[in-house]
């Protein structure tokens, strides 16, 4: 958080000897430290949630530019994103235990997703190697982006998420609707529901505060991810709590912008506006602990700025 990555990275290793972690995956081979890739076969399984697998796949081109023979072991909803981002590579959806069509492989190193940082981005200036890589499928992008654009009637069109649903730490990343009412009213804007998991109470209570905000039925990120990825390439910005939807508005190099608690996750840092993993992901920081006025209210301020330009 303090951006100081060479330490940190070395000492996040420490994960895998937490029993609050996730224990690691194991596979018959050495773990990659950094060694030379030429003529390698190497293996990376992702791990944690869907936006850490998103993150941490920001280094994955850089990989490909030091390997020719790389394979990646993903959460199930990722697989036709990253089959299709990354053409080069072998995807494999994560088991317990592992695919068979794996464990009979010889590999010449394998490595967690999460350790990559430790010889990747071991100082702020390596991170200008992370840079959005998602791609989509194009018919479903320009359906959704149709379809939208012709409610719209000129108006930017503006995804919304506002939950997190990690059981730990989602509560002080979830922004309350009623602190979101004054950024939604605006009539000037038109809302799309980005929002993932159960939405049917909020969506009620958003509607009965007066903000009105399209609701696309054929779209369930819980499911089908790849289908909700299209739908956000079709939005002009996404405006995120902390949460997958925010990796993924930044993977697919939308403009997006996160609203953060005071003390965020790691990740994004202990102050500044910027995100090392995204360029195109703007912050928006709390003041004061569990209140969200001032970041809301400065999002309506930059979306006022910048509503011209935003514009596809």
């Amino acid at each position: 958080a303090q951006g100081e990555f060479g330490s940190a990275w070395d000492a996040y290793a420490h994960r895998w000897r937490s029993d609050d972690h996730e224990p690691a995956r194991h596979f018959d081979a050495p773990l990659w430290a950094g060694q030379a890739l030429a003529s390698k076969k190497l293996l990376i399984w992702g791990e944690q949630a869907v936006g850490d697998e998103l993150m941490f796949a920001t280094m994955y081109d850089e990989l490909a530019n030091m390997a020719s023979d790389i394979h990646v072991e993903t959460e199930f909803r990722l697989l036709p994103l990253f089959q299709r981002s990354f053409p080069q590579f072998k995807i494999y959806p994560r088991r317990t235990p592992p695919a068979y069509s794996l464990l009979k492989q010889k590999f010449d190193y394998q490595i967690a997703a999460g350790d990559l940082g430790r010889y990747l981005r071991r100082a702020r200036t390596d991170f200008a190697a992370s840079q959005p890589y998602l791609k989509v499928d194009a018919d479903h992008r320009t359906r959704f982006r149709k379809a939208y654009a012709a409610r719209a009637n000129g108006r930017p069109i503006i995804g919304i998420s506002w939950q997190s649903g990690n059981e730990h730490s989602g509560v002080p990343r979830s922004i309350p609707l009623k602190d979101l009412r004054p950024l939604i009213s605006d009539n000037s804007l038109i809302f799309v529901n980005l929002q993932y998991g159960e939405t049917d109470v909020d969506l009620t209570t958003l509607r009965n505060m007066g903000c009105a905000i399209i609701d696309d039925a054929r779209v369930n990120p819980l499911t089908d991810m790849d289908l909700a990825a299209a739908q956000i390439t079709a939005m002009d910005l996404v405006v995120s709590a902390a949460n997958t939807t925010a990796h993924l508005g930044g993977a697919l190099g939308i403009p997006t912008w996160v609203a953060l608690a005071k003390t965020p996750d790691w990740r994004w840092l202990a102050k500044g506006m910027e995100s090392p993993w995204y360029p195109n992901v703007r912050l928006f920081r709390q003041t004061e602990i569990a209140d969200w006025r001032e970041p809301v209210a400065q999002i309506i301020s930059a979306l006022r700025d910048q509503r011209d330009s935003m514009l596809l």
